[in-house]
């Protein structure tokens, strides 16, 4: 029924939001991670970030980019702006899950995928961990499923999601 869908989707999505509680940055990669972001704003180094010890800075910066965006949407709320990219990759990632589930088998498929997806173990602590983890798994699950789509309907690629598909292996290699 309806309501059991969205029960189950409930309680996903409150894991997705609440396992990492009371939020800090328990580790060295978390605070990497976060320094990235908090460089852009206070020095300005959109390109080229560094570590908190001054070495350059190993990740990537497209995470540390959105996380900035989230930083001036949300006022200032730093915990907010690390968090909100994973969150939001693996509530997209959820949403497709179900729908790709139920076309597939539309009684089950969907809630199958998204409690596959959303009710392991490493799921909920990625969705809002500050890493980039969870936005890499859904650039490389974007790209997988383009070329599933393709496969499974078995046409040509357009130019647009020539275009598309390399957006996304863009947006991975900047994850």
């Amino acid at each position: 029924s309806h309501r059991f869908r969205f029960a189950i989707l409930s309680v996903i999505v409150l894991l997705f939001a609440a396992r990492n509680l009371p939020w800090n940055l328990d580790d060295y990669d978390q605070a990497k991670q976060a320094w990235t972001s908090y460089e852009i704003v206070r020095h300005g180094h959109w390109w080229f970030q560094h570590t908190p010890q001054d070495a350059a800075a190993s990740k990537p910066p497209l995470a540390g980019w959105c996380s900035v965006v989230f930083y001036w949407l949300l006022g200032g709320w730093w915990d907010g702006a690390w968090r909100l990219p994973s969150f939001l990759c693996a509530l997209l990632m959820l949403w497709l899950l179900f729908r790709d589930g139920s076309r597939v088998d539309p009684q089950w498929g969907g809630m199958l995928a998204a409690g596959a997806f959303g009710l392991t173990m490493m799921t909920p602590r990625l969705a809002t961990l500050v890493r980039t983890d969870m936005m890499l798994a859904f650039w490389i699950f974007l790209a997988g499923r383009m070329i599933w789509q393709h496969v499974r309907d078995a046409r040509a690629w357009t130019r647009r999601e020539r275009w598309c598909f390399c957006a996304v292996i863009l947006a991975s290699m900047f994850t």
